[in-house]
């Protein structure tokens, strides 16, 4: 019975770290879309290229439970700091149970560039515990740019896992497009585009219903994920993401944040 419950975390472990892990629950609620999003200090899991666009300073914490598997779960810390046109990020993610267990170092660094592009860099150090096999360590960096021109629309590139060995994920390049509407509604647009693999398509929407709430909701082609929902709590200090994320086979999986945001 171990030993097949070892093996089942291993299998499942490895695409839930690389899908749901590394970004936040606002992202996970617009069917990841990850190239052109603002999300407190979890913008450290998107493009980090957008955190100079960061308001105020945050810090949010973050939990999911997988398929709803018992005993499984993930869990997330990130800071971030703007100073002038610089800004700087750091977070922890950690999932798995007590036979298997992973977690996911970042830290990344951003600045503007001219009044309208930013970039940034993300250093990813990703440590794997497996009971009575060890442990071993994994390294990646990421590059991401951003074009916020100051209309309605916005742009964003992402170059993830831009290492090479055994064991890392695949690079792949992320391109997607903000439309903001009327009364702050958000439209978002991505390719994702892995080597070697498949490409895939996200679909996403931001409705604004009232000032301190909004709704999320996004869909993908050739994603793991067939439909996701979610909705956005905010006031002056604090806000309150919820996401969900419904698979083809598997449970849905919930996600819950808490952002702190300071004085701007």
């Amino acid at each position: 019975m171990k030993a097949s419950r070892l093996l089942f975390a291993c299998i499942l472990a490895q695409p839930l770290l690389a899908q749901s892990v590394d970004y936040g629950t606002r992202s996970a609620a617009l069917a990841g879309h990850q190239s052109v999003l603002q999300a407190a200090s979890a913008t450290l899991y998107a493009n980090p290229a957008m955190l100079p666009a960061l308001a105020a300073p945050a810090v949010q914490l973050g939990y999911f439970q997988p398929y709803q598997l018992a005993g499984v779960a993930g869990k997330s810390l990130s800071v971030a700091q703007r100073s002038g046109q610089l800004a700087f990020a750091a977070g922890v993610a950690e999932f798995g149970n007590r036979l298997y267990r992973e977690q996911f170092f970042s830290a990344a660094a951003a600045g503007t560039l001219t009044s309208a592009f930013s970039a940034g860099l993300r250093l990813n150090w990703l440590r794997t515990s497996i009971v009575n096999y060890g442990n071993w360590n994994r390294f990646t960096f990421d590059l991401g740019a951003a074009f916020m021109p100051g209309g309605p629309l916005q742009y964003g590139v992402l170059l993830k896992n831009l290492a090479s060995g055994s064991g890392t994920a695949a690079r792949e390049i992320r391109t997607g497009i903000a439309w903001t509407l009327q009364q702050n509604n958000t439209l978002y647009f991505e390719v994702i585009r892995p080597r070697n693999q498949t490409t895939a398509l996200t679909f996403a929407a931001k409705f604004s219903i009232h000032p301190r709430f909004a709704v999320l909701a996004g869909t993908g082609y050739n994603t793991p994920v067939s439909l996701s929902a979610g909705f956005l709590l905010a006031f002056p200090r604090l806000r309150f993401t919820y996401a969900v994320q419904l698979h083809n086979t598997l449970a849905a999986t919930h996600r819950f944040a808490f952002t702190f945001q300071g004085e701007q």
